[in-house]
């Protein structure tokens, strides 16, 4: 009996285990869609579109951790069974037990249909728009008390910073359009572009170096990217910035971030 209550045990450890790590990653799968929903509601179609890119490589990450759950034992369905020991007809003095507890599992096949599979069929049946027809419609008027406003970046969590080339600001402001705080005594700046760890990427408008500032703590990082071109409008993909250098065109670089 004991041997049975100890194997129950061990199996409920495991479950209980299980639950609280799934209960966590409902809990960050849950702050996603919090960050869609205002970013969304909030931001053009095109900040939208940059920022849901840069959640859909953090959503790999969980779909990986969802997937190697499904493909481990540890989603098994578990049979505790007892077989009673034959020599019990036959009690005698030399008997030492009663029976052994056999710990069985059995693999437990359940589905996983990602959302965004049976979405792929819609879009594509979706017609094509052409942007001349486009209606765009005024959602909000934010005053960021910038004279020239030369760059915008949408972060995860609804706030966008707004940057000024002429008065050298950048200012953060919330989803409801009040300001959080502002970022300064860092220099030129033309464009912002949020490169993901709480960080954003300042162009300085002309050839001096691309900045790298830690919004959390609000302070310039060590790295600096020096330039030997003008860096105005810049976007980041994939560990890239890109950037316009003036009359070199669009210009690349691989961002490495030093921890």
């Amino acid at each position: 009996m004991k041997e049975l209550m100890a194997a129950e045990q061990t199996e409920s450890r495991k479950l209980q285990k299980l639950l609280a790590t799934l209960k966590t990653k409902e809990t960050e799968i849950t702050e996603y869609q919090t960050n869609i929903c205002n970013i969304k509601q909030h931001a053009s179609e095109l900040q939208t579109f940059m920022a849901i890119k840069h959640i859909e490589k953090d959503l790999k990450v969980e779909e990986k951790f969802i997937r190697s759950i499904a493909e481990s034992d540890i989603t098994n369905q578990v049979n505790i069974s007892y077989q009673v020991n034959n020599s019990l007809q036959q009690i005698t003095d030399s008997l030492q037990k009663f029976g052994e507890i056999d710990v069985s599992s059995e693999l437990f096949d359940f589905p996983i249909q990602k959302r965004k599979d049976r979405q792929a069929q819609i879009i594509v049946a979706l017609p094509a728009r052409n942007i001349d027809n486009l209606i765009l419609t005024l959602q909000k008027r934010i005053k960021t008390y910038l004279s020239n406003t030369s760059g915008c970046s949408m972060l995860p969590d609804g706030r966008i910073i707004f940057s000024c080339y002429v008065q050298k600001k950048r200012r953060v402001f919330k989803s409801d359009g009040s300001e959080d705080f502002g970022i300064n005594n860092i220099g030129n700046t033309f464009d912002v572009v949020f490169i993901g760890d709480d960080c954003i990427a300042v162009t300085s408008g002309c050839s001096k170096p691309i900045k790298i500032i830690d919004i959390k703590k609000n302070k310039l990082k060590k790295k600096t990217i020096e330039m030997n071109s003008q860096n105005d409008g810049v976007v980041y993909k994939d560990g890239h910035l890109i950037y316009c250098a003036g009359k070199k065109g669009l210009q690349w670089l691989v961002l490495v971030m030093n921890p």
